[in-house]
């Protein structure tokens, strides 16, 4: 009769943590890009970083409820240095399967980092595990150089040299994993001889690009006018792989969505006329992980008040 109770007890734990989860899937929402519904909406778990949610298992679940619940699409998962476990990596592709989010791994070094070739290692094995999404391996443009010297303005010419052929050999190797390499706008001036322009040219077409519509104004050392970033961005829009969307006023950074130094309408233009639809909305994170959702849900309510998108 113990026995009995138990297994009755066992059954029915079983059924409320099924009817728990149905609930809160019943509950999440969709975002529709109102006048490119191809468009899918994503966001950043590198935003959460300064509020000391870096990459785990239990982090990466916390997260991807967070985005089920808003009705994301997505979640760029930033593993900077590619440190997360074969195990982790693979508990969280099967979390996210489960909640139907998309999950794309990132990684961040640029291409004269002194561990490279290390963290692109790691990262082409972890990113192979995520079967859906862009299937990509992320670099940023370059990193310690600039990172370590915050008078520096531009590559020298060695410098732009070096960077194009490990790029080049990089989207080699990536390409023979059954992956894509791109590479992130950063710290590079966008225009000039050793600029983001000059490598994207310099580049094979074999090196993906990827898209931060604010870095050209309030992360590159050198502001990019406007102008120049559409032109620039409308050349480049056929190596795109994904975009961060990311908002710059006056040259700085913002933790919420707001209009932007170029208009988001024109990007969600170029991107939708050339299919690239992957887009995730990328803050400067606040301290907390409730500030920085509470900023979440109001850039998501900008663009729905701007027309971009709809939630139901």
């Amino acid at each position: 009769m113990r026995i009995l109770r138990v297994m009755l007890v066992a059954v029915c734990l079983v059924f409320f943590v099924a009817g728990q989860s149905l609930a809160v899937d019943a509950a999440a929402k969709k975002i529709t890009f109102t006048k490119y519904p191809n468009l899918k909406l994503g966001f950043l778990s590198a935003s959460f970083g300064p509020a000391g949610i870096g990459p785990s298992l239990e982090n990466a679940k916390m997260l991807i409820d967070f985005g089920k619940e808003q009705g994301f699409s997505w979640m760029e998962l930033r593993d900077a240095s590619a440190a997360l476990s074969e195990a982790d990596i693979k508990a969280i592709s099967k979390y996210a399967a489960s909640k139907k989010i998309e999950i794309v791994y990132a990684s961040n070094r640029g291409p004269l980092d002194a561990d490279y070739w290390q963290v692109l290692a790691n990262s082409k094995k972890n990113a192979g595990y995520f079967k859906k999404g862009t299937r990509t391996v992320r670099s940023a443009d370059s990193g310690d150089e600039f990172g370590k010297d915050p008078k520096k303005m531009a590559w020298t010419e060695d410098e732009f040299k070096k960077a194009v052929a490990v790029q080049n050999k990089a989207a080699k190797e990536v390409k023979a994993a059954g992956l894509q390499l791109v590479v992130e706008d950063a710290f590079l001036p966008v225009l000039g001889a050793y600029g983001y322009e000059a490598f994207a040219d310099a580049t094979d077409k074999a090196v993906g690009l990827q898209l931060d519509t604010a870095n050209m104004f309030c992360v590159s050392r050198v502001r990019t006018d406007p102008k120049e970033a559409e032109r620039v961005i409308r050349k480049i829009a056929p190596r795109l792989y994904y975009t961060h969307l990311k908002a710059s006023v006056n040259g700085v950074c913002q933790p919420v969505l707001t209009d932007s130094e170029l208009d988001f309408g024109v990007i969600f233009e170029i991107l939708a006329k050339n299919k690239k639809n992957y887009i995730g909305i990328e803050l400067v994170g606040a301290k907390t992980v409730e500030e920085t959702k509470a900023n979440y849900i109001k850039s998501l309510e900008y663009l729905k008040n701007k027309g971009y998108i709809t939630i139901k």
